[in-house]
């Protein structure tokens, strides 16, 4: 089981399974849960120097600027995604964030977990209902 500290989500993060279906479980998280869930170990892939300098800051452990693919592989895989709150909703194309403006905004922070496994189970189970 592989925990990954990223600061984006993607659709490329997926390992869609063999007949299309995916299933995921998005639930925020506060400060507090993410930093006892990092001090278990993870995997940095935050992709900008500025921001993963003030999520080591805020969140108490080292965190670097590792620009690597993510791909959710196994069951049990699982992301924090540091989303940053910019007013407006997206910056403007090629703006990239100083730490000083990073520390400025609202951090929300939200577990990814890919459950497939789990609710094609439970769907069997069900006797084959599908959603």
């Amino acid at each position: 089981m592989a925990l990954y500290l990223v600061n984006a989500f993607s659709a490329t993060m997926l390992n869609i399974s063999a007949d299309g279906d995916s299933y995921l479980r998005f639930r925020e998280l506060d400060e507090g849960e993410v930093k006892r869930m990092l001090s278990e170990g993870f995997e940095s892939a935050v992709g900008h120097a500025g921001t993963a300098d003030v999520l080591a800051e805020r969140l108490g452990v080292p965190v670097k600027a590792n620009r690597i693919p993510v791909k959710l592989q196994k069951a049990g895989d699982r992301l924090i995604v540091a989303q940053i709150e910019w007013p407006g909703g997206r910056l403007a194309e090629g703006q990239v964030l100083s730490a000083e403006e990073v520390k400025k905004l609202r951090i929300k922070f939200l577990l990814v977990e890919d459950v497939t496994l789990e609710v094609k189970k439970s769907l069997k189970h069900a006797g084959g209902l599908s959603l």
